[in-house]
């Protein structure tokens, strides 16, 4: 903490969990809590402050973005919209609905199926159905559907589900 290395999660529930809650549960972990981050607020501020060393090529014209639901809750999206304009010519636009149905242990839960679905008819699913041609999806839930995205509980296993969005185009 002494050096301010930044504490970077890959889970958007579970980092705000400990970035809001941590220092209230346990007094006097203050700094530990600012210096939690989502993957995705790290990589943004290191592209503005010019230390990220990413070069990124152009994949496609469009990117639909869906937010988690606790990235919208406490104002995250940003960072993730900064992150995906690095990529040249890619036109992101957000996919405006309420949770997606499928996040925590509620979407792997067969139970919870049905309801599930029924969220994500809300608003993602009818806005993925309908992306042009060629548009990248940037959703969890549009990857677990899709099958590229198993799971948060690794980098490597979000960075490639980032990647994957990128280059695997609506058909």
């Amino acid at each position: 903490m002494r050096r301010g290395v930044p504490i970077v999660g890959l889970e958007p529930s579970c980092l705000f969990s400990l970035r809001d809650e941590f220092s209230v549960m346990l007094p006097g972990t203050d700094k530990l809590a600012k210096q939690a981050m989502l993957f995705e607020e790290f990589l943004a501020r290191e592209a503005d402050a010019g230390t990220l060393a990413l070069e990124f090529k152009p994949v496609a014209d469009e990117a639909l973005l869906h937010g988690h639901c606790h990235q919208k809750a406490f104002g995250a999206m940003g960072a993730v919209e900064r992150v995906l304009a690095l990529v040249p010519n890619l036109r992101v636009t957000p996919i405006e609905g309420s949770c997606c149905g499928m996040a925590g242990s509620f979407g792997y839960e067969a139970e919870h199926y049905e309801v599930s679905m029924k969220m994500a008819e809300a608003s993602l699913l009818p806005a993925v159905r309908a992306a042009a041609a060629g548009s990248g999806i940037h959703s969890e839930t549009a990857m677990k559907l899709a099958g590229i995205f198993s799971s948060a509980s690794s980098a490597r296993g979000r960075v490639s589900a980032i990647a994957s969005f990128m280059v695997r185009m609506r058909t």
